[in-house]
């Protein structure tokens, strides 16, 4: 996790210990609301393990890429990789929460959208 956060990812755990690193996502939501071209990675840690989510902003589009390939579960049909691309980053504010999610993504089984959403307390 340590790496991770040197990093520059903005680092959640299952503990909800909030998030490392805020500055770095809220950065490249202004990138994205202002079409400039940008990145970051969401790394999240469940029992020591990580799920990596990186986005990538460049031609107006939201690149997603999913990497859970660090993880022992027990289904063969769990995609460890995963690519998507969406059109929107929004961001809501509502009783001192400030809550960020994809929509329209490529992808029919809205995986992406289901995986990444963000929450900050206020």
């Amino acid at each position: 996790m340590e790496e991770a956060i040197k990093r520059g990812d903005l680092v959640s755990t299952m503990r909800d210990e909030g998030y490392k690193n805020k500055e770095s996502f809220i950065a490249f939501f202004n990138n994205v609301k202002n079409g400039k071209e940008d990145r970051v990675r969401r790394t999240h840690y469940s029992e020591g393990v990580p799920l990596f989510i990186d986005l990538i902003y460049k031609g107006g589009k939201i690149h997603v890429l999913i990497d859970t390939t660090h993880a022992t579960l027990s289904s063969e049909d769990y995609v460890k990789k995963t690519h998507d691309t969406c059109s929107e980053l929004e961001k809501q504010e509502e009783n001192n929460k400030i809550t960020y999610t994809l929509d329209d993504c490529t992808s029919s089984s809205r995986q992406v959208e289901k995986l990444f959403s963000i929450v900050f307390e206020e």
